[in-house]
């Protein structure tokens, strides 16, 4: 006997020491719950920038063909905590790197991969030249000068009109 869902079970009972005309005839509902046949996650592949988190949703099916969400119910684990960590589902990107992340739910898994990358860093000025490197001015005369900052990416570019941190030296 297979059951799935509800199932209705005619049984016939005989009491003992009596003949078999005095048989009675029940009618028993049987339910039996469903089981977890299948458990997913809503994103297969995740990609993250240090420091950013994302929920991800964990799907169970069952026998019944009913889905439920199981994200607060599962077990949830990461393959690498420097790379991300993971709770309820929240997945966390802590520095660059791979991991990844599962659910476990009554003997079903479901896993993503989550790559996390570093924002890029601002490059910083590592030279300044001053055009016209050289100039002489009378009394009450003005001359622009044309600043070109070097910087760390080994790009160049016009920063006379830009603000940049000043430090002054002391004679000496």
């Amino acid at each position: 006997l297979t059951i799935s869902k509800t199932t209705t079970v005619r049984a016939r009972a005989f009491q003992t020491g009596k003949p078999p005309s005095a048989e009675t005839q029940a009618t028993y509902i049987i339910y039996v719950a469903p089981t977890l046949t299948n458990l997913t996650v809503d994103s297969t592949v995740v990609a993250l920038k240090k420091g950013q988190a994302l929920q991800i949703r964990a799907t169970g099916t069952y026998t019944d063909g009913s889905k439920r969400d199981l994200t607060d119910s599962a077990a949830w684990s990461t393959s690498n905590t420097a790379v991300a960590t993971v709770r309820t589902g929240l997945v966390t990107a802590i520095s660059a790197g791979s991991a990844v992340i599962g659910a476990v739910k009554d003997g079903r898994s479901a896993l993503t991969s989550v790559t996390v990358t570093s924002p890029p860093t601002q490059p910083t000025l590592v030279n300044l030249f001053v055009e016209p490197d050289s100039s002489t001015l009378m009394k009450g005369e003005t001359r622009q000068l044309k600043a070109t900052g070097i910087f760390s990416d080994g790009s160049k570019q016009d920063v006379t009109a830009k603000q940049l941190a000043t430090r002054s030296r002391g004679a000496g």
